[in-house]
C-alpha cells in the first residue's frame, strides 16, 4: 500500500542547459513553490541539471482516491515515509528513461519541502548525492526545542521594526479580550475589525484571536525585501508595513490592527470584510494548517500535524506579544484523536532524524524567520554545511534572484551554489564520469 499510489504522483521538469544530474525538489503542492523557488532553476543551467518538481501525496492534484481522500478509512496513506518512497521510485524511472542511469541527485526544498530533503538524503543515501535544506524546523519538536521560540521569533521581528509595535498588538489583542464579554463588546469587535458575520460565542472570539495571530505567522515568516505573492499578495518588508499601520494614531486601535492583519488576509484589498471561517481554522498546527477546512491541502496538513509533524509551538503572553496559549500534548491529542482518529507520535522525528552520522546536506536559515527556531543552527558534524541569512525570512535563499535582495542572501547563495558544486564533483568522481560544468 506505501507505494500502490505512485501513478498519482504530478510532476513538472524544466531542463537546465543539459541533464547531467537531477535537480529534485520536494514540496507539497508544485504549482505555487515551482514560481517561487527561482535560485533552484539558476542552479540547474550551472550545473546542466534536470529540475524536477515532484507533487507530494495528497496535495495539490495528487489526490489518490479523489474528493474522498480525506476520509479516515483512505488518508492512512499519508506519511513522510511514503512520500519518500514515492520520490525514490519516481527518481529511479527518470534515471532508466530519461537521463543516464548514473545521474547524482541533489534534494531541494524550503519549509517542509526542506525537511523532506534532508529526511531524502538521510533515508535514501544511495539515490539523494546531497540535499539543501532551507528553513526546515527539524528539531522542533517535543522535549528538542523550547515550546515558546517559535512565537517569540515573531514578537522579535516587530519590535525591531518599531519597538512600539508590540506593545499596541499587545494593546489590540488585551481590547478584544475586554470587549468579548458582552453581546455590545462583541458587536463592536466586529465592527471595528470589518469582521462579515457576528460574535456569538466566547469560542468565536478565540477563533478571531487565532485568525489574527496566524495573520502575524505569516507576515513574519514572508518578510521579503520586495513584493510577492507567495500564498498572499504581500508589500515589500510586510512587517514594517504593519507596524506603520499598527502605529497610525488616526485610526482606533481595533480598525488599525484590522489594517495589520488585513496585510495577509486582504493583499489586494478587494474584500468589504473579513469571513474568518473561509480563511482559517484552529488545526493541529499552531501556526495554521494554511486554508480552511474546505481546503484541500490544509486538511493534509492537519493530518500530518497530527501524526508525524508535531510541532510544539505555544505562546506565553511574557515573551511574545500574544494571548497565553500554551502548546500541549494532551490539548493535541484530544484533536487529532475526535478528528481523524489518530494519536500523535510526539518523538517521530527523533526516530527519523541523524544529524551525527548525515552528511553533505546544507541547512540554511533566515534570522527573520521564526522557523528558524526549529532548524539545525549549530552542529558538530563537518559533513554539514549550516548556512546562516541575517536579514533572510521563509527560505528566502531558494527565491530568485532579485535587485532588492540583501547582501546577506547573497552571499548564502553563493555559498550553496559552491558546495553543491563542490559535492556534484565528488558524486561524478564517484561515477568515474567527467563532470558536464567547469
Amino acid at each position: 500500500p506505501g507505494l500502490a499510489l505512485l501513478e498519482t504522483l504530478t510532476s513538472c521538469c524544466d531542463r537546465g542547459i543539459g541533464s547531467g544530474s537531477i535537480s529534485w525538489h520536494c514540496s507539497s503542492g508544485i504549482v505555487n513553490f515551482y514560481e517561487n523557488s527561482g535560485a533552484i532553476l539558476v542552479l540547474a543551467q550551472k550545473y546542466h541539471a534536470l529540475v524536477v518538481f515532484a507533487e507530494h501525496r495528497y496535495y495539490g492534484r495528487t489526490l489518490p482516491f479523489g474528493t474522498q481522500s480525506h476520509q479516515r478509512e483512505n488518508i492512512g496513506y499519508l506519511s513522510v515515509e511514503n512520500a519518500l518512497g514515492d520520490y525514490a521510485e519516481l527518481i529511479r524511472y527518470l534515471q532508466a528513461n530519461v537521463t543516464s542511469g548514473k545521474s547524482p541527485v541533489v534534494a531541494f526544498g524550503g519549509s517542509y519541502g526542506g525537511s523532506l530533503a534532508s529526511y531524502f538524503r538521510m533515508r535514501y543515501p544511495q539515490i539523494v548525492d546531497a540535499a539543501l535544506s532551507a528553513s526546515a524546523p527539524i528539531l522542533l519538536y517535543p522535549g528538542v526545542t523550547d515550546s515558546t521560540a517559535f512565537f517569540k521569533v515573531i514578537t522579535e521581528d516587530f519590535t525591531a521594526a518599531n519597538a512600539q509595535c508590540p506593545v499596541m498588538v499587545r494593546k489590540a489583542f488585551s481590547a478584544i479580550e475586554s470587549l468579548s464579554g458582552s453581546a455590545s463588546g462583541r458587536s463592536q469587535i466586529q465592527q471595528e475589525m470589518r469582521l462579515c458575520s457576528p460574535l456569538k460565542s466566547d469560542q468565536e472570539v478565540d477563533n478571531v484571536l487565532y485568525w489574527a495571530r496566524n495573520a502575524f505567522v505569516n507576515i513574519a515568516m514572508l518578510d521579503y525585501p520586495y513584493p510577492t505573492d507567495f500564498g498572499s499578495p504581500l508589500p515589500a518588508w510586510p512587517v514594517k508595513v504593519g507596524c506603520e499601520m499598527m502605529l497610525a494614531e488616526s485610526v482606533n486601535l481595533l480598525s488599525r490592527f484590522a489594517n495589520l492583519v488585513g496585510i495577509y488576509y486582504n493583499g489586494t484589498q478587494n474584500l468589504p470584510c473579513f469571513n474568518i471561517t473561509q480563511e482559517f481554522f484552529q488545526c493541529a498546527d499552531p501556526s495554521g494548517c494554511g486554508g480552511s477546512r474546505t481546503d484541500s491541502d490544509a486538511l493534509s496538513w492537519d493530518y500530518q500535524a497530527c501524526t508525524e509533524m508535531i510541532h510544539n509551538m505555544g505562546t506565553s503572553g511574557v515573551t511574545d506579544m500574544f494571548p497565553a496559549s500554551p502548546w500541549s500534548l494532551m490539548t493535541l491529542t484530544s484533536y487529532c484523536q475526535a478528528t481523524w482518529g489518530v494519536t500523535p507520535r510526539p518523538h517521530w522525528n527523533l526516530l527519523n532524524t541523524n544529524l551525527k552520522s548525515s552528511s553533505k546536506i546544507i541547512f540554511s536559515n533566515g534570522a527573520l524567520d521564526p522557523w528558524h527556531s526549529g532548524g539545525v543552527l549549530n552542529s558538530s558534524n563537518p559533513n554539514l554545511k549550516l548556512v546562516w541569512i541575517e536579514q533572510g525570512a521563509h527560505h528566502l535563499d531558494l527565491r530568485a534572484p532579485n535587485p532588492q535582495d540583501p547582501e546577506s542572501v547573497i552571499r548564502a547563495r553563493q555559498v550553496e551554489s559552491d558546495t553543491i558544486g563542490q559535492w556534484l564533483r565528488e558524486a561524478y568522481q564517484e561515477r568515474n564520469i567527467a563532470p558536464p560544468f567547469n
